[in-house]
């Protein structure tokens, strides 16, 4: 895709947003707004987090993570949310090491955005500003994007149904790296979505989904001088564009009682020579929806050094990376109503695209309280 292709993309995302808040705004003009009202929510996390190394490295720590969301609704198809965390320069972590002599923490600005949805078309939502991840994860797979990103541009998303189909289509446009002497990076795409009924209690959900790099081959790495896995050149600039194209299963029933859920997922960087695929599978039982219930995932990846773009994908999977490969197991338990025990531990290894694969062990344990 060129590079112009991608910026007429770009405007059309822009134009949609517009077209999108002026229906809203007649919609307004027609129908007062009575009430002013703020919501208040949020989560704390407190972890304990190990690390082992193939070359002896180890590391045991304590982490926290606060994040505060608040809800102002300008009026009935109009919102704006902001969430303030702790951390600084982390993609969506949002994790503060305890350590520093009893220092004080930064925090940041986590997600700023407007969220239009116009009452008189159901289903159609336009947003702009730093937005929360928007893409569809099949089976929680964070083979492409990690769960915690908050992308900055502008987004619209259209659901509806056909019969007993259900549709969620996605096209956005997002500002990567604004460079003041060489060209910025971009991204466009979309994503598509279809979920249907099979038998009853049994569901099965496909898509897929294109993303489209601009100005990233021959360009400093995204925050990392080692690339998070990408491949280099001379000067720590990309050596590969990045045109990602995935395409993912996902099935949900119930088996004794309890709800089980497989996946699969796939990418494929169309840009890049080689060193461009990855896949994810995995599956969970169990669901956390009260006081007592629990949830149990299993996975395993193993994506290439440019598959996707390694600073945005997972980012506890071997130090969040690609060119990694290897499983995660998960346990959940909601032991009071909004108090929740995770452990994780991931067995993996990084240099997959190489001969040498040095092995990367992680585990948290993990108490999170939502409010």
């Amino acid at each position: 895709m060129s590079g112009k292709t991608e910026l007429l993309l770009l405007w059309c995302i822009a134009l949609i947003f517009v077209a999108v808040l002026q229906g809203a705004a007649g919609l307004v003009q027609a129908t007062e707004f009575a009430e002013d009202k703020i919501s208040l929510g949020g989560d704390f996390r407190y972890r304990q987090e190990y690390i082992s190394i193939e070359d002896d490295t180890e590391r045991l720590r304590h982490r926290l993570r606060l994040r505060l969301n608040v809800l102002a609704r300008v009026n009935r198809d109009i919102d704006v949310l902001a969430t303030i965390a702790s951390g600084i320069n982390n993609v969506g972590a949002n994790n503060q090491t305890l350590d520093d002599a009893f220092d004080t923490k930064p925090v940041s600005l986590y997600r700023a955005y407007v969220s239009i949805h116009p009452q008189s078309v159901r289903g159609l939502r336009a947003s702009a500003g730093k937005v929360p991840n928007p893409f569809y994860l099949p089976g929680g797979s964070e083979l492409v994007w990690y769960v915690g990103i908050a992308p900055e541009g502008m987004l619209a998303r259209y659901r509806f149904a056909v019969g007993v189909v259900e549709l969620d289509v996605l096209g956005f446009g997002f500002f990567v790296e604004e460079r003041p002497i060489t060209r910025d990076s971009y991204l466009t795409g979309g994503q598509a979505v279809v979920s249907l009924p099979v038998l009853r209690g049994t569901g099965i959900t496909v898509g897929t989904g294109l993303y489209a790099y601009g100005n990233m081959r021959g360009l400093p790495a995204l925050h990392e001088e080692h690339g998070s896995g990408n491949t280099l050149v001379e000067g720590g600039v990309y050596a590969a564009d990045f045109t990602l194209v995935e395409g993912f299963a996902e099935c949900r029933t119930e088996l004794a009682g309890l709800p089980v859920a497989a996946a699969f997922h796939v990418v494929e960087n169309t840009a890049a020579d080689s060193l461009s695929s990855g896949y994810w599978f995995g599956g969970s039982v169990g669901r956390l929806t009260k006081q007592g219930k629990w949830r149990i995932a299993y996975s395993y990846r193993r994506v290439e050094a440019d598959a996707v773009v390694g600073w945005l994908t997972d980012a506890l999977f071997a130090g969040g990376r690609s060119d990694a490969g290897g499983h995660r197991f998960r346990a959940d338990v909601r032991v009071l109503q909004g108090v929740t025990l995770a452990l994780t531990y991931f067995h993996t290894w990084t240099g997959v695209s190489q001969d040498m694969q040095p092995w990367y062990r992680s585990g948290q344990a993990d108490l999170v309280f939502g409010f």
